[in-house]
């Protein structure tokens, strides 16, 4: 195929801005338009990131205070996990290199010191080798400008809570429209195929007809090109991932000194879990759970309500619930097509591919797959290798988040209700233990 020189981006949710700001930045002589349906709604649920988000704001040259205040954004050093392993068990996975001065064999050291004191405390590993771990637990933020902080670097190892839907936004207004992308506001009604497979075009609403070289699908969980133009398979994730419903609402501050945490706050709850995430303005909560062990959305609701009441949160409240105007439930879908690059078609966030964002992987999945897809571009002409690389790299990456999570549920100890007894007893890692044909 020829060297790209058109790109057109179907979509306009975090995921489309994401991927407008940072194409049209590193490369200002591809001509882009982002085609945005004014009656699809934006899903704006994922609002929690890692470190390396720092990485795509690099690319863009976004300092914090040039977008944190637009997006209610606020900091976050790492993530709380309460009541995953066993009921009242909190453990914290601090953002950060260890810290391994001192020792003799690195982190073997903690493991002899286990072994001869079985005693000790599994938090006692973070204490030794997170210096963050006393600004986590008194709630502050360092930029350890001074150095002060073994092993803990301000641009790499903090990360933040943003309101994902304000920050596509805030993407569109400083950097994708500003350096030329072209914003077309248009219901897509027919997609053409050529002779290969490729799309040749899309046809709008008004009748327009656009083309491009490259088409980027960043249409949600719908995956209008590369789902259902493109037909690929999806691959699901249900013998790993049981949770297939979510519920989100916004919570309102109480005690905003309190409740503001450095951290994003994972609970394991009934059938599933729940989260928060602080943002400047209103807490972000969602239940994720697994819906065969209710009724009806409306007693998965009330179950949630009762996390809300309950002094799992950290402004405890017994009629909490009352003040939230609305709860929005929310099909879920884990899983990923097996091609993120088909022919000429890219699938970005949901459209390619979802994992429930338990360790705050849904925004990193966008900005992972813009960075290889970046790399790939810079090749002055792509061909098959190139494109089989990229995918190979893409599906490993989502591969791996589906472990990491996963082992989430399958190490627990658990057993007080169906949900987690069903997870520790019977979710496999490797479903070719159950069938030798696979």
């Amino acid at each position: 195929r020829k060297k790209i020189e058109r790109i057109i981006i179907a979509g306009c949710g975090s995921a489309g801005w994401m991927s407008a700001a940072v194409l049209s930045k590193q490369f200002p002589n591809i001509d882009i338009a982002l085609v945005e349906s004014p009656d699809i709604p934006v899903i704006g649920v994922g609002e929690s990131t890692l470190g390396t988000i720092n990485s795509y704001l690099d690319l863009l040259d976004l300092q914090d205070e040039d977008w944190m205040a637009e997006c209610n954004a606020t900091y976050k050093l790492g993530i709380k996990f309460s009541d995953f392993y066993a009921k009242d068990d909190v453990y914290y996975y601090p953002f950060g290199i260890k810290d391994q001065q001192n020792t003799q064999a690195g982190t073997t050291d903690w493991y002899v010191k286990k072994t001869l004191n079985p005693e000790t405390p599994k938090n006692d590993f973070y204490e030794s080798f997170y210096s963050s771990m006393p600004f986590i637990y008194d709630n502050k933020i360092y930029d350890n400008k001074d150095g002060q902080l073994p092993n803990f670097s301000w641009r790499t190892d903090s990360a933040y809570h943003v309101d994902a839907v304000l920050f596509g936004h805030m993407l569109r207004d400083k950097v994708a429209l500003p350096n030329g992308v072209v914003h077309i506001k248009s219901e897509i009604k027919n997609v053409t195929n050529d002779v290969e497979g490729y799309i040749e075009s899309i046809k709008l609403d008004n009748g327009d007809l656009l083309e491009a070289d490259l088409f980027l699908d960043c249409t949600g969980f719908k995956s209008m090109l590369l789902g259902t133009k493109m037909e690929s398979f999806f691959e699901k994730f249900s013998d790993w991932l049981p949770c297939t419903k979510a519920i989100a609402c916004h919570v309102p501050y109480n005690d905003k000194d309190l409740e503001m945490e450095n951290v994003t706050n994972c609970t394991g709850w009934n059938s599933g879990w729940c989260w928060n995430i602080p943002l400047y303005d209103r807490i972000g909560a969602v239940y994720v759970y697994d819906p065969k062990y209710y009724k009806n959305d409306e007693e998965a609701i009330e179950d949630f309500k009762a996390y809300l009441n309950s002094n799992k949160m950290k402004f405890h409240k017994e009629d909490r619930s009352e003040d939230i105007e609305e709860f929005k439930v929310i099909d879920i879908n884990n899983g990923v097509f097996n091609k993120c690059w088909q022919q000429n078609v890219v699938g970005v966030g949901l459209s390619y591919g979802f994992i429930e964002p338990l360790e705050s992987t849904g925004l990193l999945s966008v900005q992972e797959i813009l960075l290889r897809l970046c790399e790939t571009l810079h090749y002055n002409q792509i061909n098959r290798v190139h494109v089989d690389h990229f995918n190979y790299v893409c599906k490993t990456i989502m591969y791996g988040f589906r472990d990491f999570v996963a082992y989430h549920y399958t190490l627990t100890s658990r057993r007080d209700t169906e949900f987690w007894r069903q997870a520790g007893e019977y979710t496999r890692m490797d479903p070719r233990l159950e069938d030798p044909k696979l």
